[in-house]
This record gives C-alpha cells, structure tokens and sequence, in this order.
C-alpha cells in the first residue's frame, strides 16, 4: 500500500497491543498473523517487552507495506552465500564462481618459525 491509511494503521496498533500479528490477522494474511503471534509470544518471554514491541512493529511493517522491516532496513542482507568485491560478484567456493569473475587477490599467510 503506497498510501496507508492513517486510521487502518491505528487500527493495526491498537490490535498489536491486544495480539501480536493481530494486523497481519486483520489484512488477511493468516499464515503471518499466526507466526507474528508466536514470534510475539517467545520474544516478549525472551527480550521482554523489547523484544515483544519489535515483533509488533514488523508485523504492522508487514500488513501496511508487504514487506518484513528487517528487509527494509538491511538487516541480515550479508548472509547471503555471494559478495560483492569490487563490483564483481564472488561465491564463496572456486567452484560455485559466476563465468568471468575471480576469486579475490590475497595476500599469502605468513607462518612464524617455530620456537626453539
């Protein structure tokens, strides 16, 4: 939704206060609404109301925009299996490497002589 409402997403709050992933819930979107609840559930047990407060704040993040907030503000974007290395994109095996692209340079390791 481009354009929320301002009263939907009251709406979506103050459920968020009674059940967490009730938004989800109220979009339509069960499967969401039934995992935002018990993620809203272990994190409140967990981080307390902290943790509870955030998994509100996606699941309303979610149901008025469709996207996770994690996705939205890069969180967890660099766990992906490829990096990007100087505009050239490298997978972590030789192997598994895009045609044209190569592993980056590094320097030797340097082993210090064993102790006398």
């Amino acid at each position: 939704m481009a354009d929320p409402n301002p009263r939907r997403v009251a709406l979506y709050a103050a459920s968020e206060v009674l059940v967490p992933g009730a938004s989800n819930l109220l979009e339509g979107n069960i499967k969401q609404g039934v995992l935002h609840a018990l993620a809203g559930v272990a994190a409140g047990a967990i981080y307390g109301p902290a943790g509870l407060l955030l998994v509100a704040a996606d699941s309303i993040h979610k149901s008025v925009t469709g996207e996770n907030l994690y996705d939205r503000l890069g969180l967890f974007k660099n766990l992906s299996k490829e990096t990007e290395y100087e505009g050239a994109v490298v997978a972590d095996a030789v192997d598994e490497a895009p045609v044209g692209s190569e592993p980056p340079l590094t320097a030797p390791i340097r082993r210090r002589p064993p102790r006398a």
